[in-house]
């Protein structure tokens, strides 16, 4: 605070100086330009006095050449008077000319001295602002001085004691709150050596887990190993016997499926069914004029599910692996017409009594016309054929009643 009121100080004094040299400047080129001003006019008014006198001796001399001319002039006074009074003329007017220019030399001077003199004022008006926003700057600073002193709750009479007891107060303040700052930045710094050693830790927690977890995995893939090598033989051993299974199936019963699919429905063009096998796979290929064709490339929606259902009436009616004999077909005419339908019972009613065994065939259907011909066809049968009518669904299940052949 000290060092603030001695140097507000000098800066006052400097302004007041700086105010003062300007003003006496300024006063010193008003001056100035007024005596220049005074002898450009005292000169001027010489320079048309010297003008008036030019004028005159011009028009006295041209008077004399006008008299000349017209003889008014007395010539007997002689040629050494007439020389005399223009030597005299001349002189007087070399005389006036070299006091004109003269003249004009000194307003010249004037001019500039004027010149300068306008400058020396327009630099102490220059320098007369410059002191004014100095002095200006000089009152802000003081009100700036006077605001910091009230909001420290000091007024304008404070003593130079309190204002340095309020410096060492201010001084250890700001010496308590830097130590604070460097404890605060060397906890901050703790804590994040803390942190980065948690995380650390917890990364290395977690690489022993995961390196655990590989070991196991690689333990368990070890044991499975044998295991895998086991199923793959088995696998092998199972493809090569399902390939000789379907190549013994087709070369028993391949045939048959022929058959079948002419008793339901020979295709008009087409030859016999040929059933092949390609590894695993059943390959279906049907003849015409020499050449073998995909049947799904020619056939109708009905000619593919009867020669479908030729091939899983031969699977049925082949098969010895299972002692369950029976033969679900959920309808099975669909996109059937009537002759087709008629061949189906035929068919069905020829394998019941086939060479390889009885077989029970269990037929449900929505088409009342395949119902009434399967009674009609089958009622010969007598008790070996059932056929029961679905009602509705109970609490205890589906309600059917068994009607009449």
């Amino acid at each position: 605070m000290q060092s603030l009121t001695v140097q507000v100080h000098e800066d006052e004094l400097n302004a007041a100086a700086a105010l003062g040299s300007a003003r006496q400047e300024l006063q010193t080129a008003q001056a100035s330009l007024v005596s220049a001003q005074a002898g450009y006019q005292a000169l001027d008014n010489q320079r048309q006095a010297i003008e008036a006198a030019q004028n005159d001796i011009q028009k006295r001399l041209t008077e004399l050449l006008n008299q000349a001319s017209q003889s008014s002039i007395d010539l007997t006074s002689g040629l050494q008077a007439l020389t005399d009074t223009e030597r005299a003329t001349e002189e007087q007017r070399a005389a006036t000319s070299a006091a004109a220019q003269s003249a004009n030399e000194q307003v010249d001077g004037q001019k500039a001295v004027q010149a300068a003199a306008k400058a020396a004022v327009t630099a102490a008006r220059t320098s007369h602002q410059q002191a004014n926003q100095a002095w200006t700057g000089h009152e802000a600073r003081i009100q700036s001085v006077l605001s910091e002193l009230t909001a420290a709750k000091f007024d304008s009479a404070v003593s130079q004691e309190q204002l340095r007891q309020q410096v060492e107060v201010s001084a250890a303040r700001e010496a308590s709150a830097l130590g604070l700052r460097d404890r605060v930045a060397e906890l901050e710094v703790a804590v994040d050596t803390a942190a980065t050693s948690a995380a650390f830790e917890n990364i290395r927690q977690r690489i022993l887990a995961n390196e655990a977890v590989i070991q196991e995995a690689t333990a368990r893939a070890q044991n499975v190993q044998p295991w895998i090598g086991y199923f793959t033989e088995v696998k092998k051993l199972l493809s090569t016997q399902q390939t000789h299974a379907t190549e013994h199936f087709i070369s028993e019963y391949g045939p048959r499926t022929a058959v079948i699919q002419q008793r339901l429905r020979p295709v008009y063009g087409f030859g016999e069914v040929e059933v092949t096998s390609k590894g695993s796979a059943i390959d279906i290929r049907i003849n015409r004029k020499g050449e073998t064709l995909r049947p799904t490339d020619f056939f109708s929606q009905s000619q593919v599910q009867t020669l479908v259902l030729g091939l899983f009436l031969t699977a049925c009616s082949s098969q010895t692996w299972s002692g369950f004999s029976s033969i679900m077909m959920d309808d099975p005419v669909t996109h059937f017409d009537d002759l087709n339908t008629y061949a189906l019972l035929d068919l069905i009613l020829g394998l019941q009594n086939s060479p390889e065994g009885e077989r029970q065939f269990v037929i449900s259907t929505c088409d009342e016309k395949l119902l009434q011909l399967a009674r009609h066809k089958f009622r010969h049968m007598g008790s070996a054929a059932r056929f029961y009518r679905f009602q509705a669904i109970g609490v205890e299940g589906p309600m059917v009643s068994e009607i009449s052949a």
